[in-house]
């Protein structure tokens, strides 16, 4: 919920109350905190929590993923709109080596088009990993690793208002 709030910011909206009857519905709060979000139940869930438009995109070469360069027009596509929030969600053990096995969910702040990196706004409470800069290439790379909840691959999510 906190990744949630941060991304939805800029978009005047924030967290408070994000489990509700509906969320619950989709992905019970008890669940959710044993082992967190799948991309698809993240998106439901903010699309029936707030009714924006949320699309999906999973990271990775099959025909039915999004390659490094969509992942690079979505950034910058979202640099000129900003009522555009995107989401990633990646291996943390992938990007960081942190030893973590799991997923991680956190909005993008910023996309450098030049240097070819993006600022992620990390969610995490570990010192010195508030915020930082990473390769696009590397922050694809570490969503096209398979989510072993939904045995589909990791991606992003384009966050918009309806009709934008």
């Amino acid at each position: 919920a906190v990744t949630v709030g941060n991304a939805l910011a800029p978009l005047g909206l924030d967290q408070g109350g994000f489990f509700t009857p509906e969320v619950e519905a989709i992905n019970p709060r008890e669940r959710a905190d044993r082992i967190g979000f799948t991309l698809d139940e993240l998106a439901a869930s903010i699309r029936v929590r707030t009714g924006l438009a949320v699309q999906a995109f999973r990271a990775g070469p099959a025909e039915d993923e999004f390659s490094h360069g969509d992942f690079v027009a979505a950034l910058a596509a979202s640099q000129s709109d900003p009522a555009d929030a995107i989401i990633i969600n990646f291996s943390r053990e992938s990007l960081l080596r942190t030893g973590h096995r799991g997923g991680h969910f956190s909005p993008v702040g910023d996309f450098n088009a030049e240097e070819g990196m993006v600022l992620i706004l990390d969610v995490s409470t570990a010192p010195g990993r508030e915020k930082f800069w990473v390769s696009t290439e590397d922050i694809h790379a570490a969503m096209a690793c398979v989510d072993t909840v939904s045995g589909r691959n990791r991606g992003w999510l384009v966050v918009r208002r309806p009709g934008e």
